[in-house]
Formats: structure tokens, sequence, C-alpha cells
């Protein structure tokens, strides 16, 4: 069982260009078979039906014209890391299938901003790409925060907010903001 890098994906492009972009992860139904060719993003889920996805969407794109460009965000796990996923491995073990992230931008003309974070080993990323399949690429430790209030530590990624996290010790919400090295 893999460890999971969860976090969230902005996508920013044309309806139609976001709307093929998302249907690339893998949702409860599997991948959009109904594309030929279509090629899929390796280990790579969202946790929703592909019909609630495309219907956020349509939500996001409300009475904006289709050339008119707006960024839809998307919660998205990735096993092991999404630069494993997205960027250098599972990807290139079955090419027939799997695209990588900048395949996909340039090829859909989107760009992508993508962090996660993983608490099993402890990182997170920042992965972002432009719609020439350019790409940067980041991955940090996650950072150990102590509780204001009971002093437990805790470890979070550089993108959390620490005034926003409630301690799994006490409950009690903000983590003092001079962490320990």
């Amino acid at each position: 069982m893999p460890n999971w890098a969860c976090g969230f994906v902005s996508i920013t492009g044309t309806k139609p260009n976001v709307e093929k972009f998302v249907g690339r992860f893998i949702h409860d139904e599997g991948v959009d078979s109904d594309i030929p060719k279509h090629l899929y993003f390796a280990r790579s889920f969202t946790n929703d039906s592909q019909q609630s996805v495309l219907d956020a969407v349509e939500t996001a794109f409300h009475g904006s014209s289709v050339e008119s460009e707006r960024t839809f965000d998307m919660s998205v796990d990735f096993a092991w890391s999404a630069y494993s996923c997205l960027i250098d491995g599972y990807p290139q073990g079955d090419p027939d299938h799997c695209i990588t992230l900048a395949a996909a931008c340039a090829e859909d003309k989107v760009s992508a901003e993508i962090r996660t974070e993983e608490g099993g080993i402890g990182f997170d990323e920042y992965i972002s790409c432009d719609k020439q399949g350019a790409l940067t690429s980041n991955c940090t430790d996650l950072l150990p925060y102590k509780c204001k209030n009971c002093g437990a530590i805790t470890s979070i990624a550089s993108f959390t907010d620490e005034d926003e996290v409630e301690c799994y010790e006490c409950g009690e919400v903000g983590l003092d903001p001079d962490f320990i090295t």
C-alpha cells in the first residue's frame, strides 16, 4: 500500500480544455474511456465522480464565453508523490496508457499548479507546468511546528497556514510560527 501525496490542482484554460485535462485523472468510475487513445495520469485519483467534477467545471465557467480562460481547482490524491505519477516514474512504465504532466498541459493547452502534502515520509511538493509544457518541480520536507497550547510537535506543509491547523493532541487551533530546527 503506497503512501499518499494529497493536495490540489489548479488548472487554467478554456472550459473545453480544462474538461479534457480533468478527464485524465482517475475518477470513481475509472478513467474516461470514451475518448479514443485517451491517455490518463498514472495513479492520480480524485475522490469524486467524473460527472461531479464536470459539473464543478461547468459552475466555475458559468457565464463565460467559450474562448475565455478561468482557473478551476480540484482535490487529487497521488500514489507516493505527484512527481512519480506525473513527471518521472509511472508514466514511462505504461506509455500506451499514461501521459506526463508536461505532455498533457501542452496537448490540452492548459497550465497547472499542484501542491501536495505526504505525511508518511514527510514532504510537500509544488509543481507547475505552463501551456507549452515547461515544468517546474520542488519538493521540501514538512516543517515541524509546536502547538501554542500544549507544546505537541506536528509537521505541516510549507503552504499550510499554521494559524488554522488544529493540534492533534489537544484540539486547539494555532501553531507556534517559531518552528523547531
